[in-house]
């Protein structure tokens, strides 16, 4: 069983947020640490070059202290040397002594011999010189020896504070580092543990409607096709646009679903009312093509009687009441005939009513079925809108993984809600796919219905033609069988009355036997005519067989869609 989005893009969003801020804390522990090293060494450093420059400073003031020491015992003996009073150079040698830091103090005549002080051996003191000028005359020199080991304590002194500097530097550096990463480790759970809970949020709103999203569209593509099915998502991102297109997508296909089961139904029952009344023109024909074939019997026997009159006229003076009683037979036949003949009229009558009615009907099917292509055709549009969203959603989220993949390991999660929104578009594409391909087969069956029902309407118009024509030679038969029977009345009366001439008789038979002729003969058009109305009506019940396979078919499509 796969994992869900959430867990996913929650665990690799938190994997990446753990890794982020882990990797932050450490470069920021690292950086305070190599900031406190950085800065101990500068400290260091400073403190090392203070202590030299003070070193430099002192060494320079004990030469300038040195010198002006001397100088100044140089100008203070120049009067008692140049008087030769001892006494007061050695005053002068032995003050110098209590000055501080000066070792010795020795003063020498011009021969350098040493008039007052004295100088110690075998000790390291720094000796400064001097010469004793007289009146612009160098009578002697001074020698001053300073003691130069104060130095060295205060540079072991400075060294000193410089090491407790350092340590003390040092301790106070460590304990801000702990404390700095005590409160980076501190913060980085805290934000942690905010951008966890707020990606969750964040998964959450975004995979709740993908995953409705996801089984609509499934349920479109491999379930009972529920068209009722709405979502509730009113965000206002691209999620929610895409939920209120789908929406809008779903409300006018179940319209249009709705309109075509109206359509289909209404089609169904009319195909229903066209074979019926197909089955009854069928039915009326046949029962035209008995009644003609009665009828041509009775011509026949019309014919046959015409003849006996005929063969009665000529030998009418042996056999007259033969003749009278063969008028009598064909008076009577020709009557027979004229009601025949005037009940097939009313029968064709009913017939082309029929005709017409059934072309009417199918002129309306016509109509419907086209309805029906424009609204499969407006369905393939909407189907055109929900692919063309489809392909968008697949472009917008490419954009989105690739400004995850810019963002790096911090959008990963990004990558994978756009990767399940491409996976949606291109689920949303296989449904707008299938629903395609229906509404390609509903659209056959819509053209070959709609072919259908034009064929239907000529082969009607061409039956209404013969009809038309079968009718009108109806007519002119009744005409020429009143005609005929008149004359078989007038014969029959002449019979009886045995006044008319042989001469007459003959004519008047003969023009029976030629009217009964061409009636046989017109009889036989119109049991032609009638084979092919019966023929027609056969492939009337036939297409309408079709056309009602058809509307089932359309049927059993529909009734997939919950409406």
């Amino acid at each position: 069983m796969s994992r869900s989005i959430v867990s996913k893009l929650g665990v690799l969003t938190a994997f990446s947020l753990i890794l982020s801020i882990g990797a932050l804390a450490f470069v920021a522990i690292r950086g305070v640490g190599n900031m406190s090293l950085s800065v101990g060494s500068v400290a260091e450093r400073m403190l090392n070059e203070d202590i030299e420059n003070k070193n430099a400073m002192s060494a320079k003031g004990a030469e300038d202290y040195g010198k002006a020491m001397s100088s100044y015992l140089a100008w203070i003996s120049a009067a008692p040397l140049w008087n030769f009073n001892e006494e007061s150079l050695s005053d002068y040698a032995a003050g110098m002594l209590e000055v501080p830091n000066v070792a010795y103090a020795v003063i020498y005549d011009d021969g350098g011999a040493v008039a007052a002080g004295e100088k110690p051996e075998g000790r390291g003191f720094s000796p400064f010189k001097a010469d004793i000028v007289h009146e612009g005359e160098v009578i002697g020199s001074v020698e001053v020896g300073l003691d130069l080991s104060y130095l060295g304590d205060l540079k072991k002194g400075s060294e000193e504070t410089r090491d407790h500097l350092i340590a003390e530097f040092n301790r106070q550096a460590s304990e801000t580092e702990r404390s700095i990463r005590n409160r980076t480790v501190t913060i980085s759970i805290v934000l942690l543990s905010a951008v966890l809970a707020l990606n969750v949020f964040v998964l959450l709103r975004v995979a709740s409607p993908l995953r409705k999203m996801t089984e609509v569209v499934r349920d479109l593509g491999e379930g009972e096709g529920d068209l009722t099915v709405r979502m509730d998502i009113k965000t206002s991102d691209e999620v929610g646009r895409l939920c209120g297109s789908l929406n809008q997508f779903m409300d006018k296909l179940s319209t249009l679903v709705v309109d075509m089961m109206s359509i289909a139904r209404r089609l169904g029952e009319d195909s229903h009312v066209l074979a019926e009344r197909s089955q009854s023109s069928l039915g009326t024909i046949d029962t035209v093509k008995s009644s003609m074939e009665e009828i041509m019997g009775l011509s026949q026997t019309n014919a046959a009687a015409v003849e006996e009159s005929n063969a009665g006229v000529e030998e009418m003076a042996a056999t007259a009441e033969s003749v009278a009683k063969a008028s009598e037979r064909g008076v009577e036949a020709s009557s027979k005939t004229y009601k025949f003949t005037e009940g097939v009229s009313v029968q064709m009558e009913q017939v082309v009513q029929d005709i017409n009615g059934v072309s009417v009907k199918s002129q309306e099917n016509r109509k419907k079925m086209s309805s029906l292509e424009n609204a499969v055709e407006s369905i393939t549009d909407f189907v055109g809108a929900i692919t063309g969203i489809a392909d968008q959603t697949n472009l917008l989220a490419l954009n989105a993984a690739i400004e995850a993949a810019r963002a790096g390991d911090a959008g990963k999660g990004f990558a994978v809600v756009a990767e399940e929104v491409r996976k949606l578009a291109e689920e949303s594409n296989s449904a707008a796919q299938e629903i395609s391909s229906l509404i390609e087969t509903l659209s056959v069956y819509a053209k070959e219905s709609i072919q259908g029902t034009v064929e239907e309407e000529e082969i009607l118009g061409k039956v209404v033609d013969r009809a038309d024509r079968l009718r009108n030679d109806l007519a002119s038969s009744m005409k020429e069988i009143e005609a005929v029977d008149g004359v078989m009345n007038e014969v029959s009366e002449l019979s009886k009355a045995q006044s008319m001439s042989s001469t007459e008789m003959a004519n008047a038979v003969d023009s029976i036997a030629k009217g009964t002729s061409e009636i046989v003969e017109r009889l036989g058009d119109i049991g032609g005519v009638t084979e092919e109305a019966k023929n027609a009506f056969e492939s009337v019940v036939s297409q309408t067989e079709v056309l009602l396979e058809g509307m089932e078919q359309l049927r059993r499509h529909l009734d997939q869609f919950k409406v």
